[in-house]
């Protein structure tokens, strides 16, 4: 009975996985354009595309990362690949993460402080669990390393979520980009994130 419900567990956790990856696959897709590196595509961004760049590729490396460091299967027989891949998702982190920092300065004027804050926290943060993460890893604290790469994927995630959440009709209709766009960001995050901590509270009492 054991078996079969951890059996259930590792297939649940398999297609979680799946799904995150090709989602992340296609909202790569969708920001395709900026791959081209034309004037055209980055606009009345062209002076600093390639801040843009870095953060979209940043992001990129990340997103597509998250799922094979967080299967077990591979940490577990590639340890030499795990690290690799580590290494790079937490410099891709870093690099995104410091250039949505200094995009942020540049779309204050437009779109407004509340917009630029919420994102500044948020890229804050992901850079924060990815750190943590890389901390507890050089202490051998493997739990608490788990537990972070788990956050900092949840924050990389976010930028998935509030993109769709941000085109939804329904989202729309709530009113303007800036006035909606602050609270999509802050709810992107911090319920996944809350909902997470609250699912690790019931597997540690479990466990007693």
């Amino acid at each position: 009975m054991e078996i079969t419900a951890k059996k259930a567990t590792s297939a649940t956790k398999l297609i979680i996985g799946i799904i995150l990856f090709m989602a992340s696959v296609y909202f790569i897709w969708l920001n395709r354009k900026f791959y081209s590196f034309t004037p055209e595509a980055f606009g009345k961004y062209i002076d600093v595309k390639w801040i843009i760049i870095g953060h979209i590729a940043g992001g990129a490396v990340a997103l597509l990362a998250g799922p094979p460091l967080l299967w077990a299967r591979v940490r577990n027989n590639y340890l030499k690949l795990h690290r690799a891949m580590g290494k790079a998702y937490l410099i891709a982190i870093l690099i995104a993460g410091s250039c949505a920092i200094y995009l942020c300065a540049t779309t204050a004027k437009v779109v407004g402080w509340p917009y630029v804050f919420s994102l500044y926290v948020l890229a804050t943060v992901w850079m924060t669990a990815a750190v943590l993460s890389y901390y507890f890893v050089r202490k051998r604290k493997i739990k608490l390393h788990e537990e972070w790469t788990k956050r900092s994927y949840i924050l990389t995630v976010a930028f998935i979520a509030q993109n769709f959440l941000m085109y939804n009709p329904v989202i729309i209709g709530l009113g303007t980009f800036a006035e909606t766009s602050p609270t999509v960001i802050w709810v992107s995050w911090s319920v996944p994130l809350f909902l997470f901590n609250i699912y690790l509270s019931f597997k540690q009492t479990g466990k007693r």
